[in-house]
C-alpha cells in the first residue's frame, strides 16, 4: 500500500498540474517502499489479527531475566499463554483491563408526583462493569415535600458498562453520604422515578469513593497507549497471579491479539511526502532517479532521503534480533 497520494505532493508543489499525475503516482509508490525499507517493515503499516508463538530469552530487554518479552507492534492482546518450564502445560495470564472513566454528567433531579419523600435529597450515579464500579457523578439536589424524585439525564456508560447504580442521601443528608436506591440493569435507560423511603435504604451500600473498574492483570503492554504507538513488549506486573513468569525457550509464549495500525500513522504519511518531494527535486537536478528504488545502496538513498524523514521514521523502525 502507498502511504501518500499525488494530491498530498501536489499540495506542496503548486506549480505542477495534472499532466504530472503519472510521475507523482510513481513517486508516492517509490517513497512508500523506501519507508518500508528504512523501517524494516516489508509488510507495511496495515493491521492483522493472529495467534503467534514467540521465543523468549531471559536476556532480552531484562537485566533480571524473564521479566520482559519483545512482541512487535501489537495494539491489543486477547489472550497470553505461557508454557510452564517444568510441566510443559500452558498457563493463561490474567488480562489487564483499563478502568472506565468516571461519569462527569450529573443527573437532573426534579420533584415528581405525590410520594413518601420529604426533605432535601442528593442524587448521583455510577457505571458498573464486570470488574467493578466507577466513582460517582457530581450530585444533583432536589427539595421534595411528600413527593417522588424524578431523575433524567442518566448518561449511558462507555463500552463495558453493564448497568448504572443510583445513589441517594436520606432527607437533608450531607454530600457523599448517598446509599444505593436503585440499579438500572442496562446501559440504555436515562430516566428513573424514586419513591423509596429513607428507612428502606438505611442499610444499603454506600456510594463508592474510588473507581474499581480496572484490573492490573499479569502483564503490561509497553510503551503505554498514550504514546499513540502500538506496544512493543510485554512486562510482567510485580505480582502476577495467572502465570509464574515468562518462560524461556522456543515456542514458550503464545499471544493472540491484533498487530499493526488501524490506519497509516500521520507521521508515516508525512515522512513519505517528504521523501517524494526530495525525489522530485532530485529528478530536476539530476542527483537521483525517482522512478524506482534501485539502486538502494546507502550513498544513493542518502541523496534522496531528507534528514526530517529519517527523524520521523526512527521510532517506527522494527527491532530485529539476530
Amino acid at each position: 500500500m502507498d502511504y501518500c497520494i499525488r494530491d498530498d505532493v501536489l499540495a506542496r508543489l503548486p506549480d505542477l498540474d495534472a499532466s504530472q499525475n503519472t510521475i507523482l503516482d510513481a513517486l508516492c509508490t517509490s517513497a512508500s517502499r523506501i519507508v518500508d525499507l528504512i523501517t524494516q517493515r516489508p509488510d507495511g503499516f496495515g493491521q492483522t489479527a493472529q495467534t503467534t508463538r514467540l521465543f523468549d530469552s531471559p536476556d532480552w530487554d531484562s537485566p533480571g531475566g524473564g521479566r520482559r518479552l519483545f512482541v512487535g507492534d501489537i495494539v491489543s492482546i486477547a489472550q497470553l499463554r505461557v508454557r510452564a518450564a517444568t510441566t510443559s502445560s500452558w498457563q493463561v495470564a490474567a488480562v489487564p483491563i483499563a478502568a472506565l472513566a468516571n461519569p462527569i454528567v450529573a443527573p437532573t433531579a426534579v420533584a415528581g408526583a405525590a410520594g413518601v419523600l420529604t426533605g432535601a435529597y442528593r442524587y448521583a450515579y455510577t457505571f458498573v462493569t464486570a470488574e467493578g464500579e466507577t466513582a460517582p457523578t457530581p450530585e444533583a439536589v432536589v427539595n421534595l415535600v411528600a413527593q417522588q424524585g424524578s431523575l433524567t439525564v442518566i448518561a449511558a456508560g462507555p463500552a463495558g458498562t453493564t448497568s448504572r447504580r443510583i445513589y441517594r442521601t436520606q432527607a437533608n443528608g450531607l454530600t457523599g453520604t448517598g446509599r444505593l436506591v436503585a440499579t438500572i440493569a442496562d446501559n440504555v435507560t436515562t430516566v428513573l422515578v424514586d419513591n423509596v423511603a429513607d428507612a428502606a435504604i438505611a442499610q444499603a451500600a454506600v456510594v463508592p469513593a474510588t473507581n474499581t473498574t480496572g484490573k492490573t492483570g499479569d502483564y503490561l503492554l509497553r510503551p503505554t497507549p498514550e504514546t499513540g504507538l502500538p506496544g512493543r513488549y510485554l512486562q510482567l506486573t510485580d505480582i502476577p497471579t495467572g502465570i509464574l513468569g515468562l518462560g524461556t525457550g522456543f515456542d514458550s509464549v503464545e499471544v493472540t491479539g491484533v498487530w499493526g495500525w488501524p490506519a497509516v500513522p500521520a507521521t508515516i504519511k508525512e515522512a513519505t511526502i517528504e521523501i517524494a518531494l526530495s525525489m522530485w527535486r532530485a529528478r530536476g537536478s539530476g542527483e537521483g532517479e525517482p522512478m524506482g528504488i534501485q539502486p538502494l545502496a546507502a550513498p544513493a538513498l542518502s541523496k534522496i532521503i531528507p534528514p526530517l524523514a529519517y527523524d520521523l521514521l526512527k521510532h517506527f523502525r522494527r527491532t530485529v534480533f539476530a
